[in-house]
Parts: C-alpha cells; sequence; structure tokens
C-alpha cells in the first residue's frame, strides 16, 4: 500500500491476521469440496432465475402483457429471496468474507 506524506511517496506494510482455510469452516477433507459447493450454489441460483421464467404455462404468446406481469413477478421474487439464499449458505458453510484493507 502506498502513502503520500510530507516528503513524497511512502511505502506502507500492511499485515493480515492469519485466518484458518475455508475447508476448516466446511468441516470437510480439502478446499476443492468448498469449490464445488460454491459452483453447485451459484448454479442452482442460475437455474431458479431461468425456471422461474417457465414456471407459468399459458396459451398466451410470450409478448402477451399478462404473461410478461407473470414472468416479471416471478423474477422479482427469485431475486429477492437469492440474497437470503446466500446469508443462509454462508451461515451454514461458517465461510467468512474477509475485507481488503484492514
Amino acid at each position: 500500500m502506498a502513502a503520500l506524506g510530507g516528503d513524497g511517496l511512502r511505502l506502507l506494510s500492511v499485515s493480515r491476521p492469519e485466518r484458518p482455510p475455508e475447508s476448516a469452516a466446511l468441516g470437510g477433507p480439502g478446499p476443492g469440496l468448498c469449490c464445488w459447493v460454491s459452483v453447485f450454489s451459484c448454479l442452482s441460483l442460475a437455474c431458479s432465475y431461468v425456471g422461474s421464467l417457465y414456471v407459468w404455462k399459458s396459451e398466451l404468446p410470450r409478448d402477451h402483457p399478462a404473461v410478461i406481469k407473470r414472468r416479471f413477478t416471478s423474477v422479482l421474487v427469485v431475486s429477492s429471496l437469492s440474497p437470503l439464499c446466500v446469508l443462509l449458505w454462508r451461515e451454514l458453510t461458517g465461510i467468512q468474507a474477509h475485507p481488503c484493507s484492514p
């Protein structure tokens, strides 16, 4: 990290606190498990978003105002629930976010 002082540019040393590996938080054998759980969680959120568009069966064309309103409502619900799913995932896995700066 660099800081501009009265006599010019100085480099500052920033030490980060040691943190346990993410696999320890999951209680799993290694970091690979955490990676796969993360990928599966991301994929499931994406599939639920796209799936919500096709939940409603209708004889009307997809550009009909009633169909557009239903699809908009579905996406609104899924988009509102997604942050709650991410928070729940974070609590269940025990993974903590660490800021870049102290």
